[in-house]
């Protein structure tokens, strides 16, 4: 994988997203449940700044009635967005000045920087100077251009990474190289190739060896389709949230556990019989997956059924009346899978196949349940005798 944000930043920005797409459904609708364009959103809260090497990532809270937000920055602490009606913009669309009754009021307050139109809460603003720090506050602004107040105050102080980029990277004389393309430190630090060398897979290689799909980008022989600083086109390098895949940037599937991103969106780990446990991990055809885990499938024949451990049987388990799971009460029976209360007899009535009988006197249990007096018989006292007899 690419570049990926820290997890805290990455899961506020998946959840954002996903609401603010949901928002923007509801507010193209119209009638009672449109957006109220003219109300004044509320203040965002929950931002957070975070540093990384000549960037700083700026997330919050989402605003119910917003439409979109504007970001204020500076280098300087008590940034502020104008006075409403006092600012002066210049020709880049950056705040120049503000009315000096405006600033008088707001005391030692800076107008910032103004970004605008940000459709998401998370902003990476890139190319800053390491060692600076940056203030930032953000307000929400509504569909009819209506601008909240400012959330609080955030900072943050972008670093010269120490560590590389990406899992292919190795520290190399106090800077990063990938082993298998640096023509510099071809698969070790410090081992040059030749001028008419490009590093290939950790070995350098007679330039003319670097065929399609393979291609020589600044001295190194890369694959564009997936090579994150080439990608698609030499030196065409993808965002931080960003992989490279087949020679385009695209924005990195965030997937909450036990799903995962398998290529073609997130898929239960712990269901998914062709990603069971893991990407790519398929079970047999005779299998299923369970937690994460490939297991031969079990036949029960009816009324028997699978339930987890073993064939089990659903007309008459207590546990798994009718069907897996389906628990019969305290009190309760399972017959014909049908959870029901038990029939009492009282003497001299016995219980025989769900009903109440006198086994003295019924020639179908005659004695007991179950035996059947003969067809020139009859039941007499529990036994079976001839019809020219008399019970006696």
């Amino acid at each position: 994988m690419g570049r990926i944000a820290k997890s805290g930043v990455t899961l506020v920005a998946l959840g954002a997203l996903v609401l603010t797409a949901i928002l923007e459904l509801q507010a193209c609708g119209k009638g009672s449940g449109a957006m109220d364009s003219g109300a004044v959103p509320s203040t965002v809260s929950g931002i957070e700044a975070t540093a990384g090497d000549g960037r700083v990532t700026i997330v919050w809270d989402l605003v119910p009635n917003a439409a979109s937000y504007n970001l204020y920055w500076d280098t300087t602490e008590g940034v502020h967005p104008p006075e409403p009606g006092k600012a002066k913009t210049s020709p880049s669309g950056h705040i120049a000045s503000v009315d000096p009754e405006a600033a008088t009021r707001r005391d030692n307050l800076r107008v910032g920087t103004k970004i605008s139109e940000i459709k998401r809460t998370i902003y990476t603003h890139n190319g800053l100077s390491n060692g600076t720090t940056f203030y930032y506050v953000v307000t929400a602004v509504s569909d009819g251009g209506v601008e909240g107040g400012p959330s609080k105050e955030v900072s943050a102080t972008p670093q010269a990474s120490s560590a590389c980029s990406t899992a292919m990277e190795t520290q190399c004389n106090g800077g990063c190289a990938n082993l298998l393309t640096d023509n510099g430190n071809c698969g070790a630090c410090g081992n040059v190739c030749g001028s008419q060398q490009v590093c290939q897979s950790g070995v350098c290689q007679d330039s003319s060896s670097c065929q399609s799909p393979l291609q020589t980008c600044n001295g190194s022989c890369v694959d564009t389709q997936t090579d994150w600083y080439n990608c698609g086109a030499c030196g065409n390098t993808c965002n931080p949230n960003q992989d490279c895949e087949t020679g385009v940037c695209k924005d990195v599937v965030l997937c909450m556990f036990p799903y995962s991103n398998c290529g073609s969106g997130c898929v239960n780990l712990h269901t998914n019989v062709k990603n069971c446990g893991a990407c790519g991990n398929a079970c047999n055809a005779n299998q299923t997956c369970e937690m994460g885990v490939c297991k031969n499938t079990v036949l029960c024949m009816f009324p028997y059924g699978n339930c987890g451990a073993g064939c089990v049987n659903l007309h008459t388990d207590k546990n798994n009346c009718g069907a897996c799971g389906n628990a019969c009460g305290q009190l309760q029976n399972c017959e014909l899978g049908v959870c029901v209360s038990p029939l009492i007899c009282l003497p001299p009535t016995t219980k025989c196949d769900g009903a109440c009988v006198n086994t003295q006197s019924d020639s179908s249990n005659c004695g007991a349940c179950g035996v059947q007096c003969g067809s020139l018989q009859y039941c007499c006292k529990g036994a079976c005798r001839s019809k020219t007899l008399l019970c006696l």
